[in-house]
């Protein structure tokens, strides 16, 4: 029976090695694809600026996800400039090209 062993693949009492430093793994945390997500939908114009975005519970329903994680997602969205969240009225969409990285970047070059 084959085996893993740190780096190395046992075959019965043969020890193969192989080489797994090129091997990259992109894993990205579900808050980070949700707000991804929401991201393009703001980009590609499916959000416009000033639209009010569903509540974090009918987000978290559609997603399939828990409202602390649709939380974080869109604490992340608001850091970056893409939404401003305005507690007891909602959120809403700000203009992206006013996203203070990409000020950032703009002013740098």
């Amino acid at each position: 029976m084959d085996r893993l062993i740190g780096n190395k693949l046992e075959k019965q009492n043969n020890v193969v090695d192989f080489d797994l430093s090129d091997v990259v793994i992109n894993k990205k945390k579900v808050y980070e694809e949700i707000a991804d997500q929401i991201r393009e939908r703001i980009i590609n114009g499916q959000f416009k600026p000033g639209d009010k975005l569903p509540s974090e519970r009918l987000l978290a329903k559609n997603f399939g996800v828990s409202v602390p994680t649709i939380r974080q997602a869109l604490g992340t969205l608001s850091a970056t400039g893409y939404i401003k969240i305005i507690h007891g009225s909602g959120t809403f969409v700000t203009s992206y090209q006013t996203s203070p990285f990409l000020d950032l970047f703009d002013k740098k070059y």
